[in-house]
């Protein structure tokens, strides 16, 4: 279970909004591997994930190249290569029948934390400390 708390905070509203949904999406996502609900279920919130979070990565990256935020095109990089996982993921949920791991899961709680955290946060308290921006 992924708990929002201060350290996912970046200041910039709307994208603390983005975040924080997708802390409810992969906690609904889970909740639900874990408690062996439906294949059906898991793949709308697969499908869920997937489109909230090519949302917040193109909202995230408009704002943080309107703000000039440094490293961008690291970031953008970044956002591609999850995206790209999860695409793959969700064709090997719904073509083979894969099933979600525990492992993938604390893979995706783990990205999200460690991107907000070391990419998302530096990049937008950089971009409102420096004037010139």
């Amino acid at each position: 279970m992924l708990e929002w708390n201060s350290s996912l905070i970046v200041h910039h509203p709307d994208i603390d909004r983005q975040h924080l949904e997708m802390v409810v999406l992969l906690n609904l996502l889970n909740e639900a591997v874990r408690e062996h609900r439906s294949r059906q279920l898991v793949g709308s919130l697969l499908d869920d994930l997937l489109v909230h979070t090519r949302h917040h990565f193109a909202s995230e990256e408009q704002i943080m190249a309107s703000l000039g935020c440094p490293g961008l095109d690291d970031h953008c990089a970044m956002h591609r290569t999850l995206d790209a996982q999860l695409v793959d993921v969700r064709a090997g949920f719904q073509n083979s029948g894969g099933a979600i791991s525990l492992d993938l899961l604390d893979y995706l709680k783990n990205w999200f934390v460690t991107h907000i955290t070391e990419m998302d946060a530096p990049s937008f308290m950089a971009a409102v400390q420096d004037p010139t921006r």
